[in-house]
């Protein structure tokens, strides 16, 4: 079966020993034959310093960003994410395609804003997403100027998002290392993490829908994809569009230490881990 390669990226970063020259040479051994994303970082998130890189300079689209930033400043906009939203024509009309991954919202439903933050995390809902921005902001334009401010105040100064939904659109960029940064302050946010690290959902019954299940697309959460499962993950992100190639935004824990792995411009290869090993085979 096909898989993203690019998940790989946060298992082997961080099974490292982040130790100076022992790390570097390991990472050196395993590259050619494990990592095929053009662009990646591991930062530490604790400290800044960054253990590995590539092109992490370049400007890339990253679909997985603007999801992310999408919830992290709704998070810090609103009050009571239990609070009842009322879908609108202007929400649905504001996904901007009609053929991607949603919840089916309908004009008319009352939805609360929690639903809305899961669904566009976990399920990677792009219905939700312009519903987030709608309900916070008014405009989806205005939205993303928060949004924006956000990056700037983080002192990002090669990321500029236009879309909370990540999808491809002239003028939106980003970097491995301003993402780096961005995640740093993000999983400060309360109650972000809770949703980034959920593997499965069921959103409540509306007046217009039945109950509803989310699953994440990260398999570095589900111990039941070995060839993926990290048991350090303490959540994640994944997302592809033609522009950006197979990205990754994952974080981890272990010892006291907190790491973000992001991977940009990634290929899809058919991948089996068998003792620490990593080998192609056509399927």
């Amino acid at each position: 079966m096909k898989k993203i390669i690019s998940f790989l990226l946060a298992v082997v970063f961080l099974a490292l020993p982040v130790s100076g020259i022992y790390a570097e040479a390991a990472f050196d051994s395993l590259m050619k034959e494990t990592i095929y994303s053009k662009i990646y970082i591991l930062a530490n998130m604790d400290n800044g310093t960054v253990v590995l890189s590539k092109n992490a300079d370049k400007k890339n689209q990253c679909p997985v960003l603007n999801k992310i930033l999408t919830v992290a400043v709704a998070l810090k906009k609103c009050d009571d994410i239990d609070k009842k939203v009322k879908i609108t024509q202007k929400m649905l009309d504001s996904v901007g395609s009609r053929y991607s991954v949603t919840i089916n919202l309908k004009s008319g439903e009352k939805i609360s804003m929690r639903s809305l933050l899961y669904a566009a995390m976990v399920q990677g809902a792009n219905d939700a997403c312009a519903a987030i921005a709608v309900s916070v902001s008014g405009s989806v334009e205005n939205f993303m100027k928060e949004v924006n401010d956000y990056i700037a105040s983080l002192g990002c100064k090669d990321t500029n998002l236009v879309n909370p939904t990540g999808f491809d659109a002239d003028g939106q960029y980003t970097t491995a290392a301003d993402i780096a940064k961005i995640m740093a302050d993000v999983v400060k946010t309360p109650v972000f993490m809770d949703i980034f690290s959920t593997r499965s959902y069921k959103l409540a019954t509306t007046n217009s829908s039945s109950e509803r299940s989310l699953i994440s697309t990260n398999k570095m959460l589900f111990y039941t994809v070995p060839d993926y499962y990290y048991s350090y993950t303490t959540g994640g992100r994944t997302g592809a569009t033609d522009a950006a190639g197979y990205c990754m935004i994952s974080t981890a824990a272990k010892d006291g230490y907190s790491y973000v792995a992001v991977a940009m411009q990634g290929e899809v290869r058919d991948v089996v881990r068998y003792k620490h090993k990593y080998t192609e085979k056509n399927t």
